[in-house]
């Protein structure tokens, strides 16, 4: 755990600083405008009739870690604790919807396998006073089992979290960083050999995400 921790640090630094610099960029000559007097770092401006102005975010880009527990549902099952990291980009197809991917990996410790999620997402979402936004996401795609011994496996994987994210609105270098918490659930399968017959597997996780992004 004290492993983990130390690399999710490393890794929110990282990903904060690269956002920040990403974000700037994007306010020179990149199709961005001012909005009432302020400029809107990140995002896009839409006039309206009667020259009113709205804020759009098409592309949101970040990364997390994961903390929680839980682990393979069998007859011998104990639950255990551990964590992970990962990362995911999204595209805003409609107003309150956005659809994208995520990769993830996670591990637990007592548990023998190291779990590699490869997911589609959707994520459906309300924005609030244009900086707070509640959502929930649901991913669908596939997992990599990886065995401390035996042969690597795939499998199904199922992700559904509720959260709830934070915009930096006109706050120099940090406009159009966001920061956010997801606690919700994984559930993956795999099947793989054992003396010539195959036992399936469940992975079941409780999870806490918690991460930075970048609205662009």
């Amino acid at each position: 755990m004290k492993q983990t921790a130390k690399w999710f640090l490393v890794f929110a630094i990282v990903t904060v600083f690269s956002l920040s610099m990403a974000s700037q960029s994007f306010a020179d000559g990149s199709g961005n405008k001012q909005k009432a007097g302020t400029v809107t770092v990140g995002t896009k401006v839409k006039l309206l009739p009667g020259g009113t102005v709205k804020t759009e975010t098409d592309v949101n880009l970040g990364g997390y870690g994961q903390f929680g527990g839980g682990g393979l549902a069998s007859s011998e099952y104990k639950p255990s604790f551990g964590g992970g990291m990962g990362f995911f980009g999204e595209y805003s197809v409609l107003d309150y919807l956005a659809v994208g991917g995520l990769l993830d990996i996670e591990a637990l410790d007592g548990q023998n396998y190291t779990a590699l999620h490869l997911d589609a997402t959707v994520r459906g979402y309300y924005t609030i006073k244009n900086n707070m936004v509640p959502y929930l996401k649901l991913g669908v795609g596939l997992v990599v089992a990886i065995p401390d011994m035996g042969d690597t496996t795939a499998g199904w994987d199922v992700q559904f979290m509720p959260g709830f994210m934070y915009v930096f609105d006109g706050v120099s270098v940090f406009n159009g960083i966001g920061v956010f918490a997801e606690l919700g659930g994984q559930f993956s399968g795999w099947t793989y050999g054992n003396s010539g017959v195959d036992v399936d597997q469940t992975w079941l996780l409780a999870m806490l995400n918690i991460g930075v992004t970048g609205l662009f």
